[in-house]
């Protein structure tokens, strides 16, 4: 290539080989010029180095799919790392090829068209004059083509999106070439290194080496520290490689599920350390090692943050589970993600989860576990307010639990039972499950249990009139709580304390155990509860005649809710912001 060159700016090689006499001889020659050279598609810094000039009177474009970071020894190159076009491109792109006329007549499939193709220019190119070619074939048609079989669609003879691709693997080391088709069966938005690790089943140093690998030549795309993303077509490409060559996916996806099974089980504990967990687990598959946390607050701070970075993976991890057979990882999952759950309350995971993990019991066969599931989700929708739907899978996990003879499951499908009857304003149904729940919570020495169950009994009391009694109960259980250090109890508790103040019409004391519930749930970092309590705040500040404060924690609340994107609470605190006029409006005496 040197020869060449030399030889189309005028200069003799002399027939000489060798790469840096050449080198020496061309810049020799680009020293007096002014000359902008195109290096287009190097394979690595090596192959470009000598072809670098050696004056800064020439100017260097170079195209790779490396990162090639050898070139900074040399110069201080701008990088510029080009992602796919925008959406305005794309469209841009497929109406040059196609015609405007053509384009303008299937607007909706054209913007399908752009989305399937994943925005990259080589992938639109190809489409548009597959699309050409065949003048009377509708773009919709092209569009579900796409869907079925996006590869083969964009495969021609001299522009292949796999060829493309393959070029990219073709300088990988082996742990690198190994790690890159098994992450195209992970199903998840993002994978992080170490779930790669466990994934491949290699050191937690040998992924990121070999993340790092695939980042370098585009074929990962890094979104956060030690976390990755493919674009859609390259994880179709994977995904169609590990198809071909990876030998042992059910084992890849038992080392995968397992390790997100241990992880979530140590952050739920840190969550969570007065909680009780009866579940056996199989032991980690060799070479596989699971995230830990510390259990201060630091340590569930970052336990929460990971569970958050994890929620979109949840559902698609058990599916996996369940499409390679791993049934009983399929259902322990979503158990074990229960405090997470019951904190942050993202209900179509929550449901979705439990429904996968249902028909895995199902398939095992084991009506045990399917008797905790059916308890979760019983109290997902009892906690979104479906109280019909809620009263029937209690009333299942009831039956299943005592089919069973699941003592301590029996004891939380009759805790919830309980709840959800003192919802339903039916006291004797919540006395009557309340305190035979209580009876096996001591057995286990559940004081969490205990203590939720005297809470519903000084919730029964409230219903039957006895307000004084039901406080009392509750301050003992509140104290229970507190001696567990379950904020999320403590949480509960407070709430119906509120409650039974509310009815005394004893307005200050609710106020103190609001604002108190506040600080609780800010410290449990549970900002639904947050939100929840602001309002109510707000509405006992109301009936103080402090309006100015009410406006303030209802605007603090709605942050919240917007924060969470919760339409609903959103809407219902724009609403009491909207009726409440400040206190300077409102006249002398108003309240």
């Amino acid at each position: 290539m040197l020869a060449d060159l030399l030889r189309s700016l005028g200069v003799p090689a002399a027939g000489t080989a060798d790469v840096e006499q050449l080198a020496a001889l061309y810049r020799s020659a680009l020293a007096e010029r002014r000359m902008l050279i195109v290096l287009d598609n190097a394979a690595d810094f090596a192959q470009i180095e000598p072809l670098l000039p050696g004056t800064a009177r020439c100017a260097v474009i170079i195209t790779s799919r490396e990162r090639l970071s050898g070139l900074t020894l040399r110069a201080s190159p701008h990088r510029l790392t080009l992602g796919p076009m925008s959406e305005d491109e794309s469209l841009a792109l497929l109406t040059t090829v196609l015609g405007k006329e053509r384009a303008d007549r299937e607007p909706a499939a054209l913007a399908s068209l752009a989305a399937r193709c994943g925005r990259l220019p080589l992938a639109l190119r190809v489409a548009a004059e597959r699309a050409v070619t065949t003048p009377d074939y509708d773009l919709r048609d092209l569009v579900s083509e796409l869907d079925s079989e996006r590869l083969d669609v964009l495969g021609v003879e001299d522009a292949d999106v796999r060829t493309v691709f393959s070029w990219s693997l073709r300088r990988l080391d082996p742990d690198a070439a190994r790690l890159f088709p098994l992450l195209g069966l992970h199903p998840g938005p993002q994978i992080s290194g170490r779930a790669a690790a466990a994934f491949a089943g290699m050191p937690h140093t040998f992924a990121r080496r070999a993340t790092a690998r695939l980042t370098h030549a585009h074929l990962l795309r890094a979104v956060g520290r030690d976390r990755y993303t493919f674009h859609d077509l390259i994880r179709d490409y994977a995904a169609e490689l590990a198809d071909r060559e990876v030998t042992d996916t059910p084992a890849a996806v038992y080392r995968l599920v397992s390790w997100y099974l241990h992880s979530t089980t140590a952050a739920t504990h840190v969550l969570a350390p007065f909680r009780f967990d009866p579940m056996a687990k199989d032991e980690l598959p060799r070479g596989v090692h699971p995230l830990g946390w510390t259990s201060d607050d630091a340590g569930a701070l970052d336990a929460l943050r990971w569970c958050d970075a994890e929620l979109p993976n949840f559902v698609p991890i058990i599916q996996l589970a369940m499409d390679h057979g791993h049934f009983k990882l399929a259902w322990q999952l979503p158990i074990v993600l229960w405090t997470y759950l019951l904190q942050r309350r993202p209900w179509a995971i929550w449901i979705r989860s439990h429904e996968l993990a249902r028909q895995a019991a199902q398939a095992l066969g084991d009506r045990a576990a399917e008797g905790w599931v059916v308890t979760n989700m019983a109290e997902g929708y009892r906690r979104m307010g479906e109280l019909e739907q809620a009263s029937r899978l209690y009333a299942e996990a009831r039956q299943l639990r005592s089919d069973v003879d699941d003592r301590y499951g029996l004891a939380w499908a009759l805790a919830g039972s309980a709840f959800l009857a003192a919802d339903l304003r039916d006291d004797g149904q919540a006395q009557e499950f309340a305190d035979e729940a209580t009876q096996i919570f001591v057995q286990y020495k559940d004081i969490q249990g205990q203590a939720l169950c005297l809470m519903t009994r000084g919730d029964v009391l409230r219903l039957r009139g006895d307000l004084d009694g039901g406080l009392a109960l509750c301050a003992l259980a509140l104290g229970m709580m507190s001696d567990i250090a379950s904020l999320e109890g403590q949480v509960h508790v407070l709430r119906k304390m509120v409650e039974i103040h509310l009815a005394r019409r004893d307005f200050n004391h609710a106020l103190a155990l609001l604002d108190n519930t506040v600080v609780t749930s800010r410290e449990l970092r549970d900002r639904w509860a947050q939100a929840e309590a602001l309002t109510r705040r707000g509405d006992v500040l109301i009936e103080l005649g402090r309006r100015d404060e009410a406006r303030a924690s209802w605007q603090q609340a709605l942050a919240l809710y917007e924060e969470l994107d919760d339409t609903t609470g959103s809407r219902s605190v724009r609403e009491l912001l909207a009726g409440a006029l400040p206190a300077t409006a409102a006249g002398p005496g108003s309240r």
